[in-house]
């Protein structure tokens, strides 16, 4: 499912660092995170960044519309996680 998605993503990281080490110490204080765990939950964000908005797109377009709204989003999170 994620391959295609796996191929777009850019070598340089779009997804900011500060972010990232903002989620591991909201659920881990205590301990330390490699960056390479940083930099894998990176790639794997931005892998379900582009495959959430493909697929959000693609339901926008079946509908006629032009633009992304949230409920494309939500329909493309649930079903991918169905």
């Amino acid at each position: 499912m994620f391959a295609v998605a796996r191929q777009a993503v850019v070598q340089r990281s779009e997804f900011p660092r500060a972010r990232i080490d903002e989620i591991f110490r909201k659920n881990s204080p205590d301990f330390r995170v490699s960056e390479d765990a940083k930099d894998a939950l990176m790639s794997v964000l931005q892998i379900l960044g582009v495959e959430i908005s493909r697929q959000a797109i693609a339901y926008a377009i079946s509908e006629k519309r032009k633009s992304v709204g949230e409920k494309d989003i939500k329909r493309a999170i649930a079903e991918l996680w169905d």
